[in-house]
């Protein structure tokens, strides 16, 4: 069975599940948000769900370089913009 992605539209937020043999992954992290992984590293920005890569495009910068990368849902936390005074 071919994994199949299906978008559930709320108002702000689309919901992404991922159905795979049975597996279900609902994946929470929108288009431009800013997310780090969990163990450290910089703040990356959320490019797209792949379905094929079961995770998250990410891109940063390293320096000057963009450099990106696929990481899983469970591996992200999201990065909360700073407290307005």
């Amino acid at each position: 069975m071919n994994p199949r992605l299906l978008k559930s539209h709320t108002k702000s937020h689309i919901l992404n599940v991922l159905i795979n043999k049975g597996d279900f992954m609902i994946n929470t992290y929108e288009t431009g948000q800013m997310v780090t992984l969990i163990s450290g590293g910089p703040e990356m920005t959320v490019r797209e769900y792949s379905p094929i890569q079961r995770g998250y495009q990410c891109q940063w910068f390293a320096g000057k370089k963009l450099e990106q990368g696929y990481f899983p849902g469970d591996s992200l936390k999201l990065v909360l913009p700073p407290a307005k005074e």
